[in-house]
């Protein structure tokens, strides 16, 4: 390697300067400016990273006075320089959102919607703001009032998106969880027959339900 690209190199590797030791003189004057001084400012001067500042006030057993306002540092007790400035305008366009405005994406009072619950659909009205209502137990409410406490509406036709107030029946809650518990029951037994019809298909027997096989 040529002599006089090792500057450069060493440069590199170094962004503040070439690594060079501390004079006695670098020591004294060090010993006099830490005290009081910036660590960053002391690397501008000394030419060092501020981690060679650290370290050699360690070195040295210098340590910051007790009197050592750093202005860069936010201190315990000091009052932040935006405080009472709520809503401070820098320039630029003023924001036209204001308090109380509603956003352009609101819907209305009255607004349908479809949800899902357990991959059945449910339609929901919008009574108020921020409050939505399963659309059917609103319709059976405006007829024929509250539902009771402990009660629940069930769908006659299983066509959970008729919201006809005719289409729902007042049960109970252990009445409905029974139900819920049979419908299950039924689910699973369907789909074991249904898989039975298939595989006689699949091997040429005829089927023993009238069971639609995909």
């Amino acid at each position: 390697m040529e002599l006089n690209l090792i500057p450069q190199l060493l440069l590199l590797q170094n962004p503040i300067g070439i690594i060079r030791k501390w004079s006695d003189e670098d020591n004294q004057l060090f010993i006099k400016l830490y005290p009081h001084t910036n660590n960053r400012i002391l690397a501008v001067k000394f030419k060092r990273s501020i981690s060679s500042i650290k370290n050699r006030a360690n070195i040295l057993n210098v340590h910051k006075a007790d009197d050592y306002n750093d202005v860069s540092k936010f201190t315990k007790g000091s009052k932040p320089w935006n405080k009472g400035l709520k809503g401070i305008f820098f320039g630029g366009k003023k924001p036209q959102y204001k308090k109380g405005n509603a956003p352009t994406n609101t819907k209305l009072i009255g607004t349908k919607s479809i949800r899902y619950d357990k991959d059945r659909p449910y339609k929901y009205i919008k009574i108020e703001n921020h409050k939505w209502e399963l659309l059917h137990r609103f319709n059976w409410a405006k007829i024929n009032g509250p539902i009771p406490e402990g009660f629940n509406l069930r769908c006659i036709d299983e066509n959970t998106l008729n919201c006809n107030s005719n289409n729902w029946k007042l049960i109970t809650q252990r009445e409905n969880i029974i139900k819920n518990l049979n419908r299950a029951k039924a689910g699973k037994s369907l789909s074991k027959t249904r898989r039975s019809e298939k595989a006689r298909v699949y091997i040429g027997l005829e089927q023993k339900t009238n069971l639609k096989i995909k």
